[in-house]
């Protein structure tokens, strides 16, 4: 069976279906109204003392060694976290590639 055209997306709408079933528990207000983004509090999560020393552990693990100059990572972290720069988002990638890679090759 196929979808009813009434529910599919077009330009001005987006999740047809989803709405039109809110709209029956939900006010009109807040079934329909404008998608929202979500953010992720990365910077707050780097103010942290215990996250960050997860990153710096990582940052001077032999894993970071084998795909990074280590010296120039910590160097790029040292600099976010004494407020220097708003390396947020390098930190982040590197971090996260390397808890990804820990925990796929190393663990396992």
């Amino acid at each position: 069976s196929r979808m009813p055209s009434r529910f599919k997306v077009n330009e001005e709408q987006n999740k047809v279906a989803f709405r039109t079933a809110a709209a029956k528990v939900l006010p009109e207000e807040i079934a329909f109204r404008k998608k929202l983004g979500f953010i992720v509090p990365i910077r707050i999560w780097m103010a942290d003392e215990r996250y960050n020393q997860d990153v710096q552990r990582l940052f001077h693990s032999d894993i970071a060694e084998k795909f990074f100059d280590v010296d120039a990572i910590n160097a790029i972290f040292d600099e976010y976290v004494g407020g220097n720069s708003d390396n947020w988002r390098k930190v982040w990638t590197i971090y996260t590639f390397l808890v990804w890679y820990e925990e796929y090759f190393v663990k396992r």
